[in-house]
């Protein structure tokens, strides 16, 4: 990992999988996978927005320092429910 991106990134996966293995019972049909892969990437995205997660320093063994501020869980939810599922793209 070299980049803020890359570490986002990393994060994300690491959360993901983390709630698929906590969550999986080990009979889901392959589209019950995919739809619980795709849950728990929006879940692992929301719990790092709504930690403020920024990069502060990457290390040259793929390790990396963090600083985050919590947000109000309620109202984080309140407001990602309250987002439009599409912008309005202005031309």
């Amino acid at each position: 990992m070299k980049t803020e991106h890359e570490v986002r990134l990393a994060l994300i996966g690491h959360i993901k999988e983390l709630f698929l293995d906590m969550n999986d019972p080990g009979d889901w049909t392959p589209s019950e996978v995919e739809e619980a892969d795709v849950q728990a990437e929006d879940f692992a995205d929301w719990v790092l927005e709504s930690l403020n997660i920024k990069v502060e320093e990457i290390g040259d063994d793929n390790s990396f320092t963090l600083r985050c501020q919590m947000t109000d869980a309620r109202n984080f939810i309140n407001s990602k429910i309250a987002e439009p599922l599409v912008k309005d793209i202005i031309l």
